[in-house]
């Protein structure tokens, strides 16, 4: 399903290798954040989108699960950490 969001004008890599979408509206926002929204609607408050396969580079939506932040940082091997 399609929301109403502002266009991708650019895609670039930041310094942890995510690929960063420069917007129409001049914001810039992860790209597996965007295409969440995109598909799904808003993130829930105290979650995190999760790339199922591991793979910053593969933001396909079907890659792109939603998790809280404790389970992302379990799935990532990380103790003691909210965010």
């Amino acid at each position: 399903m399609s929301r109403k969001l502002p266009r991708i004008i650019g895609v670039f890599p930041n310094q942890q290798s995510y690929l960063i979408a420069r917007l129409s509206n001049g914001k810039v926002t992860p790209l597996h954040k965007y295409i969440w929204r995109y598909y799904n609607g808003s993130i829930p408050s105290g979650c995190h989108i999760h790339h199922d396969n591991r793979n910053k580079l593969d933001n396909r939506a079907e890659n792109l699960i939603c998790v809280t932040y404790k389970e992302h940082n379990r799935r990532h091997g990380k103790r003691n950490r909210e965010k």
